[in-house]
């Protein structure tokens, strides 16, 4: 992709894409939610989506089937680790969702686990590793423009305290404010 193709896609993400990490909950045999990264671009032009498809070379494009009010629409989706190059190169030219960006490249930085081992049981995950992906999913949901989630200064300081623990390998910083973020009332 040449550099005006890349800032060409991250304007259009900027106006018409989402970053999004999903979250399932624990349940059956897992004893931890499971997250997922997925970058997508939704609108009513089929041409323009099935271009950014030819120019990223990764992804895949749905129909979004329209409703009563909606007009019918095209999905061009990537997920996974495929997305972490692609979010790299764009991120120079992002400007409304480039802290969204940044925190996608944290959480697509982060181990992958085994989900099963050798003998088919589950592995539970490092209760570490869990609590950074579920502080990286919270900081996306209040990275959005429009979050009802966001924080308050206070917690904004807990959870930059918890992250730059992990960052620079200070257990003792990571310990503290991970006892701090336990002990914050939940939103």
């Amino acid at each position: 992709m040449t550099k005006t193709e890349a800032a060409w896609l991250a304007g259009l993400i900027d106006g018409e894409g989402c970053f999004h990490i999903g979250r399932k909950p624990a349940e059956g045999n897992r004893k931890n939610p499971t997250y997922r990264f997925v970058l997508h671009i939704t609108m009513g032009c089929e041409r323009t989506i099935r271009h950014v498809h030819a120019i990223t070379r990764k992804g895949s494009v749905h129909p979004v089937p329209g409703g009563p009010r909606t007009n019918k629409a095209w999905m061009w989706v990537c997920d996974g680790r495929r997305a972490k190059p692609l979010v790299q190169e764009i991120l120079p030219f992002l400007i409304t969702k480039l802290a969204e960006a940044e925190i996608a490249l944290q959480f697509l930085s982060l181990p992958v686990t085994p989900h099963r081992n050798r003998c088919g049981r589950f592995i539970a995950a490092d209760h570490d590793l869990v609590l950074r992906r579920s502080l990286l999913w919270d900081e996306m949901r209040c990275a959005k423009p429009r979050s009802r989630f966001r924080k308050t200064s206070a917690e904004d300081e807990v959870v930059s305290a918890v992250l730059k623990g992990w960052r620079y390998g200070n257990q003792y910083n990571h310990g503290v404010a991970a006892r701090r973020q336990r002990a914050l009332p939940q939103i």
